[in-house]
C-alpha cells in the first residue's frame, strides 16, 4: 500500500509539472509538447529522489 501511495505521489508531481508547463505561452506545438514532456520527466525524476522511498524503510513493511 505504501508503494502505491509513493507511486501516486510521484505521478502527481509529474502531472502537476506537465500541467504547469502547458500553461506557458508557447505558440509552436512541437516546442510546447517537448516542453511538457521534459517538465514531466524532470519532475518525476526529481520526485523519486526527493520523496522517501518505501523500499528503504527500517520496519521492512
Amino acid at each position: 500500500m505504501i508503494r502505491l501511495l509513493y507511486g501516486l505521489a510521484v505521478l502527481a508531481v509529474a502531472c502537476a509539472a506537465t500541467v504547469a508547463a502547458s500553461l506557458l505561452p508557447v505558440t509552436d506545438p512541437t516546442t510546447a509538447t517537448g516542453l511538457c514532456i521534459a517538465a514531466g520527466s524532470v519532475a518525476g525524476l526529481l520526485a523519486t529522489t526527493w520523496l522517501p522511498c518505501p523500499c528503504h524503510r527500517k520496519d521492512n513493511r
